[in-house]
């Protein structure tokens, strides 16, 4: 469909790119003190059934009492699945965020840490914080999915944002 077709008519310069996307962050750059990140250590994956279907859901836990569930795909589920039931009994190739892993290694890097840095439009976003050997630390965005599945596979820490605790809705959790 091309723009303006169709029952709703829009165009290209009508949208807002801060309306769709991640805030911009002050000043352009990130800032990791700022964030007053906890360290948070993933409770389980878990599925729930909602709307006649299966959602999946990582569960971090902050060990105050903070809960924060993050919905993910089935993949993205099985990957953490795998990971935190030590290790890939039966999987003889490697998964995508062992390729990962094993890239940043060779390129000389390291997974120093995760970071779910924020919310927005009830989706979350994160940041890997990477060491190399040539270019220093490197920040990179990602799907907190994906940056909780590297984390746990490079045996990294993660961390969650004291604002993303406070501004997510982590209270009416199901019975787990």
């Amino acid at each position: 469909m091309s723009e303006g077709e169709g029952p709703f008519e829009w165009k290209f310069d009508d949208l807002d790119p801060f309306e769709v996307g991640p805030r911009p962050e002050e000043g352009g750059r990130w800032d990791e003190a700022r964030l007053n990140p906890q360290r948070v250590e993933v409770q389980g994956v878990y599925e729930m059934a909602y709307s006649d279907a299966k959602q999946h859901f990582v569960l971090l836990n902050d060990g105050a009492g903070r809960n924060l569930p993050i919905f993910i795909g089935i993949a993205e589920a099985m990957a953490i699945s795998i990971v935190m039931s030590n290790g890939h009994a039966g999987i003889t190739r490697p998964l995508s965020h062992d390729l990962m892993n094993s890239l940043i290694q060779k390129l000389g890097g390291a997974v120093l840490r995760v970071v779910v840095d924020d919310l927005y439009s009830s989706t979350y976003y994160a940041k890997l914080i990477i060491e190399t050997d040539t270019r220093g630390t490197l920040i990179v965005d990602s799907r907190p999915s994906d940056a909780i599945a590297l984390a746990l596979h490079a045996k990294a820490p993660i961390y969650v944002a004291d604002d993303v605790f406070e501004r997510s809705n982590s209270t009416d959790l199901p019975n787990l």
